[in-house]
């Protein structure tokens, strides 16, 4: 049976008792693709998950987040193939090894790729998985009366940390989760001067559309408010954050607590930001350092990019 008619029937069993928000993001075509694919890396990683698959139950455990983490990988390799970049996998010697090499123009790059879950895994994912579980039993019995029935219903809040510092919708929630979910996955043995790290997004979404620019207008609100991923990179203690939500003394949320990811990690040069919904295509911003010859590699996959002297650091019109 094929990963994709596999993961199917996974999915299948699943959704007939409960939700799983993590696996809901894997993309059919893409599952597709690596089973239509000769490629030798690719194979592998299709064996790896086949078994990865075999180990999993509905329940939410360890061998779901290994699952997506091998599928985010394999996938952004073929992606980056698809856009017609040189790009080898690297044969995993130590855990600083990364994961593959591009060469772009006579110069070797290195990736790394990272998967970001859901903040409290517990609460997001199993605990999710408790609460439909519930409403499906409530919805079996209310089935054998007449009518329309309804269940109660479910909020998934994948940035909903373990803190109560921030409200749920709070921007500086958001850039908070960014940093120290990059900064606690990122090692620096992991990285050179030609590396380029690649987070997955996917379970981490943004209030808006992902954008390379440092602030993002809103003309129906007549707002201007930090976009999250700029100032993720290159924000620092003390720096001013603004909000989505207009307070009555305005959309002013309250200044940064911890350097953003460059301030933070001094070995990294380079970063792109993954993002998959469940129709369109992986869309990828980047951000490199001013004046490390990142540019090159960033702009021939990512849909926008920026970095911390570029004259479009400006308000993009939303």
């Amino acid at each position: 049976m094929s990963l994709q008619q596999s993961f199917k029937c996974f999915m299948s069993e699943t959704q007939s008792i409960t939700l799983n928000i993590v696996l809901n993001n894997v993309k059919d075509r893409y599952l597709e693709m690596i089973d239509s694919s000769d490629d030798v890396y690719v194979n592998t990683m299709k064996n790896k998950m086949l078994s990865t698959l075999s180990n999993m139950t509905v329940q939410y455990d360890e061998y779901h987040g290994q699952f997506y983490q091998d599928y985010s990988e394999v996938t952004l390799y073929l992606i980056l193939k698809h856009n017609d970049l040189d790009i080898t996998p690297l044969a995993r010697k130590s855990y600083s090894t990364p994961d593959f090499r591009i060469v772009l123009a006579g110069k070797d790059y290195f990736v790394e790729n990272k998967c970001l879950m859901p903040m409290n895994t517990v609460i997001n994912m199993a605990g999710l998985q408790e609460q439909m579980l519930e409403v499906n039993i409530e919805l079996e019995e209310k089935s054998k009366k007449k009518g329309v029935h309804f269940g109660a219903p479910i909020v998934c809040q994948p940035h909903r940390a373990n803190t109560e510092k921030y409200s749920h919708n709070a921007n500086l929630l958001v850039i908070d989760n960014i940093i120290r979910k990059v900064v606690q996955n990122c090692k620096s043995s992991q990285l050179s001067k030609n590396t380029i790290l690649m987070i997955d997004m996917t379970h981490l979404p943004l209030h808006h559309r992902p954008t390379s620019s440092a602030f993002i207008y809103l003309g129906s609100d007549e707002l201007v408010y930090t976009a999250p991923l700029w100032i993720s990179c290159f924000g620092k203690i003390g720096t001013p954050v603004f909000g989505v939500k207009e307070f009555p003394l305005g959309n002013f949320e309250g200044y940064m607590e911890i350097d953003g990811i460059f301030n933070s990690i001094n070995e990294l040069n380079a970063i792109a930001f993954r993002f998959d919904d469940w129709t369109g295509d992986s869309v990828f911003i980047g951000f490199d350092r001013y004046g490390f010859d990142m540019d090159r590699l960033i702009q021939s996959f990512c849909k926008e990019s920026n970095n911390d002297r570029n004259r479009h650091c400006f308000p993009s019109l939303m």
